[in-house]
């Protein structure tokens, strides 16, 4: 059967559809960013804490002086938020000093333009040292932007024979303090060991996630 206009009902149907799938993919389309506009990348993508990050990329107009703001979305939140801003170098290329504190996504912005995020993993500051009035006890430390009161921490001492640390004790941080930024989550531990043992702390991963990733604290000898 044909139309008044002499196409087949098959035409019409076939020319329909493709319409419908070029209108999904324009919907599907992501939109305010062009994958090569702005670009971001980040050395390392692993850091430990009070180390920063190196973020650089380039924009398309490859000219200097070109300003790029670079937008972060924490562990936890939902919405990325502006950040910095810094400006291109010669040929559009940019880099800029970034201390994350706390796992987080990152994106360049240029001209509404945005670039794909880059995922930045912390680990968190873990303090151990003895206590300065009774060098028997010892007080561990999380420092980070986010509490861990409750958690758990892994003292470990160093076996001298076999050449490797081996659990002692687990502490329960227990007390907390936030005077800023930074929240310090907190426990003490009583080892009456030989003189000269060491001892280390260690926030396992499966206390430290899902905002921080495992970490080790310098090791302590003790008196």
């Amino acid at each position: 059967m044909r139309t008044r206009a002499g196409r087949s009902w098959s035409g019409v149907l076939v020319a329909a559809l493709v319409a419908c799938v070029a209108l999904g993919s324009a919907l599907a389309a992501p939109t305010g960013r062009k994958a090569d506009d702005v670009t971001i990348a980040a050395r390392p993508s692993v850091v430990g804490a009070d180390h920063p990050i190196t973020l650089y990329g380039s924009v398309r107009s490859r000219r200097p002086g070109e300003t790029v703001e670079i937008e972060t979305r924490d562990c936890g939140q939902t919405f990325f938020r502006g950040f910095a801003a810094t400006h291109t170098d010669a040929g559009g290329t940019w880099s800029s000093e970034f201390f994350p504190g706390i796992t987080t996504e990152v994106r360049a912005v240029w001209k509404g333009r945005k670039s794909r995020a880059v995922k930045v993993f912390q680990r968190a500051m873990l303090r151990f040292a003895p206590k300065a009035s009774d060098r028997t006890r010892f007080v561990v430390s999380v420092v980070a932007r986010a509490q861990f009161w409750r958690r758990h921490i892994v003292v470990e001492r160093f076996d001298a024979r076999r050449s490797q640390w081996r659990r002692y004790r687990r502490v329960v941080l227990t007390k907390q303090n936030a005077p800023g930024e930074f929240v310090w989550t907190s426990g003490e531990l009583s080892a009456r060991l030989p003189k000269g043992t060491l001892l280390r702390a260690v926030l396992p991963a499966s206390q430290a996630g899902p905002c921080y990733l495992t970490s080790t604290s310098a090791s302590v000898r003790t008196d």
